[in-house]
């Protein structure tokens, strides 16, 4: 019962008890004596020896209780504050019973309010604390990518040469790590698509004009040409569905975009882009930060499967396999297109 006369509601209860021994002690005994008075009233209008008589033995035994119920809780009170005094307030309910008062009370009730801020106050900057950590930390991985891409040579200064590590690596796509590089430049990407196109679903070929696009978000974030076009195709049906053709969003995203977005279904509305080059920049930002870099917000590994996770809430085998039989086809095309 440590400190219990500092708590709010307990010092609350024991208020309450005191003001209501308090209303009894003075309620009863008036009670009492206003019957009394009627009884000895009744018994003298009445003029009957035997009403009196009995009126009067009445008025007794509640006489005896009125002042009983009015003397004794002052007794106990007195004897409570005697002993609170007598143990220098050792004991805990003496203690709390002699000093309850309604103004202790208002003051416990304001000082756990203050307590309640404080710790409310302390929380929200623990919370602030941890974003600009995170923002920090952020900025910190930003730099230091930044810093290693301008520290990596360029053998060429064309943007049409590949960007891997070399203009004569494999053309490659590995769904289970999209930071490896397509090694494709743009003409080569161009007719992977092209080739790729023949026999099958004509609106492939409204990729091929997006081919710069790919290259430059792989050199850019380092994302694979290959792995993002094939997520892309996936997402909007080859650049053909009403959200890519009318907003340019290849991707299903929502939220704030470059420019007003007229299509919507019933979860909300999607971001427009002012065109789908654009779109494929932003989407190659997102997913290098928050999905592909360890320490990211949806890190869950560099591949397919590791992005599924957070970004989409169902259907993922789906996801992943078709986008990898995309992606799979297309690098082999590529090596044929290549021959490397």
């Amino acid at each position: 019962m440590e400190n219990i006369c500092e708590t709010y509601s307990f010092l609350s209860v024991v208020v309450l008890v005191k003001y209501f021994i308090a209303i009894v002690q003075i309620a009863v005994p008036i009670i009492l004596i206003l019957y009394i008075s009627f009884d000895l009233i009744r018994a003298l209008v009445a003029n009957d020896d035997k009403l009196m008589k009995k009126a009067i033995t009445t008025s007794g035994k509640r006489l005896f209780y009125a002042v009983l119920l009015f003397v004794v809780p002052s007794i106990i009170n007195l004897i409570i504050g005697i002993l609170d005094t007598a143990t220098n307030s050792q004991n805990t309910f003496l203690s709390c019973y002699n000093n309850a008062t309604m103004e202790k009370v208002e003051s416990l009730k304001l000082q756990e309010q203050n307590l309640k801020e404080i710790e409310n106050k302390k929380i929200e900057e623990a919370r602030e604390s941890r974003r600009i950590e995170r923002e920090n930390n952020q900025k910190i991985r930003e730099e230091a990518e930044k810093k290693n891409k301008e520290k990596t040579p360029s053998s060429s200064t064309d943007p049409n040469l590949c960007s891997g590590d070399s203009c004569t690596g494999t053309a490659n796509f590995d769904p289970n790590d999209l930071t490896k590089p397509s090694n494709l430049t743009v003409s080569e990407l161009t007719q992977t698509i092209t080739k790729y196109a023949e026999g099958r679903d004509p609106r492939v070929k409204n990729f091929i004009p997006l081919a710069p696009a790919f290259i430059k978000a792989e050199k850019d974030y380092g994302i694979n040409a290959i792995g993002i076009m094939s997520i892309d195709a996936h997402e909007s049906g080859w650049a053909s569905e009403k959200l890519a053709v009318v907003c340019n969003n290849l991707g299903g995203y929502r939220g704030k975009g470059t420019r007003p977005c007229s299509v919507s279904n019933h979860e909300g509305g999607f971001s427009g882009y002012n065109s789908k080059e654009e779109f494929i920049d932003k989407q190659a930002n997102k997913l290098k930060t928050n999905y592909l870099t360890p320490g990211g917000k949806y890190f869950n590994g560099k591949g397919l499967r590791g992005i599924s996770q957070k970004y989409l809430t169902g259907g993922k085998d789906h996801w992943v396999n078709n986008i990898s039989k995309i992606g799979t086809t297309m690098a082999k095309i590529a090596k044929e297109v290549t021959g490397r």
